[in-house]
């Protein structure tokens, strides 16, 4: 019970908090509990011919909604379609609702977000221009409300509560303490985003046509095949990625928004890339075009249009993933195969782009083998997780699209493997190029085959590694701070290397030793540096020239595998780079001592 008193008595104050915002009085004389009407006298939802919404601190309305043959439409920002029930339901609320009075003070309307820069404005007028309803819509009252300021009758001051959800009938969410901006209302909440439903399931021919390829299908007593000469040979149509398409069509395609068909060469839709052309058994054409926008691959969207022409003009918004189910890649439209690859021919790989080489092999074709790194030649340790990724995957390569001709373009990297014979030829090579024609995926060249086709992004990002990757970038790797025995510092003068100091193990203690001088170190600071040491590493290959100029050797017996040396730079807006001859790295750690930390309290 005493642990529950204070917890009681914040929820009692919280609720007073809260009563007071919800019933507090202005300065004036207010009648309690007194109920204003939301909208002008006389008003009826099938009276409205126009509705602009206008955003808090707006000089115009952010869009505008209108009544045009009886049916409503989102006229401004562009035309569009409009949800007639998402309509009807915001002016029912407005017909129905009444707002209680909770202040007459126009110094507090700032409390309830109803001043003119933190409020949604609402206005809805009939024929003639007539003012049926014009509210000011501020934050939230009560579970599902919202406190207003009714505006058709002048510049009210009166803050009411309604219990109306207007905010939700507007789009808006709930509004919270910590929101320091107000929400800005979106004609998306209006927009009709059902997709049409068009049967083309009696189509005889259907054309896919995407950036670089083009393939016809024809329907016979078998299902789907491809025309004489369309198509990647030897390839499996995919008949479930076809029926899909088709299944896609209608209300159950996931529509994201609407896109303003005046900006068809902005959405890449004046001349679409993507299309489909259905021929139907009559003879006659259904089309539909799109374009992908993946500029923000974290956001990627699709832009679908048809070839009847809608009124108003309607450009559908998808998410990348309900695109694809329209306009699929080649591995929806067939079943792509892998490229093989014998294990007895896969005992080496080599990958070189961008001026960098890997190579690797192994002894024998037992997967549980390690892969052992011939190149680059640097004193870190194969990362054999990372290898035996790249083997897998060079072992299941399969593309995801093709495109129409042999011309790959420049090489940006290329995958040679070979079996037993070292000297022979490649028994496998891979040749990659730039983007794909579609600005995403990468152009290969596979082996088998002439045609050029495309591997994913992802793909080609995990087979071509940057050396560094195949490697564990601690230069200690495996070393325990608890198997080194001893360090050496040593550094570079006139005539070459000499001794600076070293760290001595004696026992469970630890001597620094300079000379013939012997000084006991704080044994509990010494291992602490020793296990920050031991986690130090290359975080990037180093630029510059500059010599080593001081070298720390880890005394280590052979089980532990035996001293380990690194040569270090001189230190650089606190940074040393690690030098070997085949190479230089960016160090991120402690590897050199500092006698005076590690000294032991006098």
């Amino acid at each position: 019970m005493r642990r529950i008193a204070p917890i009681a008595v914040t929820f009692a104050a919280l609720a007073a908090l809260v009563a007071w915002k919800e019933f507090r009085a202005g300065s004036g004389d207010v009648a309690g509990g007194r109920l204003y009407a939301l909208a002008a006298e006389g008003f009826a939802a099938d009276r409205a011919e126009r509705i602009e919404v206008t955003a808090p601190g707006g000089s115009a309305p952010a869009y505008v909604l209108a009544k045009k043959d009886g049916a409503w439409l989102v006229a401004e920002p562009f035309p569009a379609p409009a949800h007639g029930g998402n309509v009807q339901k915001l002016l029912s609320l407005l017909a129905d609702g009444d707002g209680e009075l909770r202040s007459d003070d126009a110094a507090l309307l700032s409390e309830f977000d109803l001043t003119p820069d933190r409020a949604t404005e609402v206005k809805v007028t009939g024929a003639g221009g007539q003012v049926l309803a014009r509210v000011a819509v501020g934050e939230t009252s009560g579970m599902q409300g919202a406190f207003v300021r009714l505006l058709h009758e002048g510049d009210s001051k009166l803050a009411l509560a309604t219990t109306k959800d207007i905010r939700g009938a507007l789009g808006l969410r709930r509004t919270t303490t910590s929101d320091r901006t107000p929400q800005t209302p979106a004609p998306g909440h209006f927009h009709n985003k059902d997709f049409p439903q068009i049967d083309v399931s009696a189509a005889v021919k259907l054309e896919c046509v995407a950036p670089g390829r083009s393939v016809t299908f024809e329907k016979g007593e078998k299902g789907w095949a491809p025309a004489d000469g369309s198509g990647p040979a030897g390839h499996e149509v995919n008949a479930d990625g076809l029926s899909q398409i088709t299944r896609s069509l209608g209300p159950s395609l996931g529509v994201r928004g609407l896109a303003d068909p005046r900006d068809l060469a902005k959405l890449g839709l004046a001349e679409p890339r993507w299309s489909l052309a259905f021929t139907m058994s009559d003879g006659s054409t259904r089309r539909f075009f799109g374009a992908l926008d993946a500029s923000n691959p974290a956001d990627a969207r699709g832009y679908l249009r048809l070839d009847t022409k809608l009124e108003p003009d309607v450009v559908y918004e998808l998410t990348q993933w309900e695109w694809n189910k329209v306009f699929p890649t080649g591995g929806g439209l067939f079943r792509m195969q892998t490229v093989p690859v014998k294990e007895e021919e896969f005992l080496s790989a080599e990958i070189e782009h961008g001026g960098q080489r890997i190579a690797f092999s192994r002894a024998g074709t037992d997967p549980k083998t390690d892969w052992t790194l011939g190149e680059p030649k640097w004193p870190l340790r194969a990362r054999q997780g990372e290898l035996r990724s790249i083997a897998s995957l060079l072992r299941n390569i399969r593309p995801v699209d093709w495109i129409d001709g042999a011309d790959l373009g420049p090489v940006a990297g290329t995958v040679r493997l070979r079996g037993a014979d070292a000297a022979a030829a490649p028994s496998v090579v891979i040749e990659i190029g730039g983007k794909g024609p579609s600005g995403k995926d990468r152009l290969a060249r596979l082996p088998g085959s002439g045609r050029i086709w495309l591997l994913a992004d992802s793909t080609v990002d995990r087979l071509l590694k940057a050396p560094l990757d195949v490697h564990e970038p601690e230069f200690l790797a495996g070393l325990e701070s608890g198997d080194v025995t001893g360090v050496r510092v040593e550094r570079r003068g006139a005539d070459g290397w000499a001794a600076d100091f070293a760290l001595a193990k004696e026992g469970a203690d630890w001597h620094l030793v300079r000379g013939d001088a012997r000084t006991k170190l704080d044994a509990a600071k010494t291992v602490a540096w020793l296990e920050k040491a031991s986690a130090a590493r290359a975080t990037g290959i180093a630029s510059g020239d500059e010599p080593a100029e001081i070298r720390v050797t880890f005394d280590a017996p052979e089980s532990a595998g035996g001293p380990r040396t690194v040569e270090l730079t001189a230190a650089k807006d606190g940074k040393r780079a690690a030098v070997w001859a085949a190479a230089r790295f960016d160090a991120d750690g402690a590897l050199v001592p500092d006698p005076d930390a590690l000294a032991a309290a006098q």
